[in-house]
């Protein structure tokens, strides 16, 4: 965790609305269908612990499944994230979440005395719901410059909300229903339906929420773990000031031609997910985008990063990527100051000159190979 602090100087933790009102606009346009199928697992886990409160056993069953289930969840992710790049969207999620959690509520009435277990179940599924919403409002925040505390509220208010009407939902069902099986019954009915409407929203317009790059529900994780490099100069030796040329040319010149000490061979697609798949082949419009690409497998860029970098590449200015992309011109600027750290150069002729040395040096390696 030491090497994942947080940096509170960033400029979304002092953004507000008022200050890019478009952004925030588009934020919530995009967000929105999926904190309502967050909230819809809320709503039914809600209904079902309200009822399931009569019986001590099943509160604490549902508060341990919950804690596994978030444990369980970040283990598997933090140790994946350690070995390798990933990224995963919420509707893939939903699509095994909204089945499971379904199909808890139609065993409900029929197994009355599994109600801990069930009632653990669907909380199990809520917290991990729970904790991608936090992935997703982080990687919102990171991408599009927005204020963390804004985007999570917003989010979080939908789910937590929807989850306590499910919880009054059912405290109402236990109160005023009288039988045990038409209680749960009418808890599984209403849970089922909250469920079914909030999976179809996703589809509502034939696809699931749209931003210009895709899905922004996907969530991306940039693995840090570097090779060792190679024992090459570096670009920012290549691009040194006059004063220190000198002893650049001193060395073989040769060695003014092999790529940066951080460029290695193509590593190559590897095994991608299919929402990762996609995602590259929608972006690959051109020989600019394809090197784009490459820079981002090579120095380990964000997906927004390359977006970015692809923009610089083409000869946009700062403003016309805020406007292109939909983000602050500061968020531009962050973003800028990132890629620039990540390949050890400080302006857009160094990075053309560096697309080229790894265009370059990847032909080389596979001529050879």
């Amino acid at each position: 965790m030491a090497t994942r602090t947080i940096d509170f100087s960033l400029p979304q933790f002092a953004d507000v609305p008022a200050c890019n009102p478009k952004v925030y606009a588009l934020a919530v346009r995009d967000y929105w269908k999926s904190a309502v199928g967050i909230g819809a697992i809320g709503f039914a886990s809600g209904a079902v612990r309200a009822v399931a409160l009569a019986d001590p056993a099943a509160g604490d069953a549902t508060n341990i499944f919950s804690m596994i289930g978030s444990l369980a969840a970040a283990g598997i992710l933090l140790m994946v994230w350690r070995r390798r790049s990933f990224q995963f969207d919420l509707l893939s999620a939903l699509k095994v979440l909204f089945p499971a959690s379904l199909t808890c509520l139609v065993l409900l009435p029929l197994l009355a005395g599994k109600l801990s277990f069930i009632a653990g179940l669907l909380y199990l599924a809520f917290s991990v719901v729970s904790l991608i919403m936090l992935l997703q409002c982080a990687q919102a925040s990171r991408d599009r410059g927005i204020n963390p505390a804004f985007i999570f509220g917003f989010c979080g208010g939908i789910v937590y909300l929807m989850q306590d009407a499910g919880f009054v939902f059912g405290f109402w069902a236990d109160s005023f229903l009288d039988g045990a099986f038409v209680q749960l019954a009418v808890v599984a009915l209403m849970g089922g339906y909250v469920l079914a409407m909030a999976f179809a929203l996703q589809y509502m317009g034939g696809t699931v929420v749209l931003s210009r790059r895709g899905v922004p529900d996907s969530v991306e994780f940039v693995s840090h773990e570097a090779e060792e490099p190679h024992e090459v100069p570096s670009i920012s030796e290549r691009h040194a000031p006059e004063s220190s040329l000198r002893q650049v040319d001193e060395k073989p010149e040769a060695d003014a031609t092999l790529p940066d000490a951080r460029v290695s061979a193509p590593r190559g697609p590897g095994r991608r997910s299919k929402a990762q798949e996609r995602d590259r082949s929608e972006r690959l419009r051109d020989r600019v985008s394809k090197d784009c690409l490459l820079l981002q497998e090579q120095f380990k860029l964000s997906n927004r990063e390359t977006e970015v970098a692809e923009l610089i590449m083409r000869g946009n200015s700062v403003s016309s990527i805020a406007e292109t992309l939909v983000i602050s011109e500061n968020t531009v600027r962050t973003h800028t100051k990132h890629i620039y750290t990540k390949l050890g150069i400080h302006k857009r002729q160094e990075m053309l000159d560096l697309v080229q040395e790894v265009v370059e040096y990847a032909r080389g390696q596979q001529r050879e190979a």
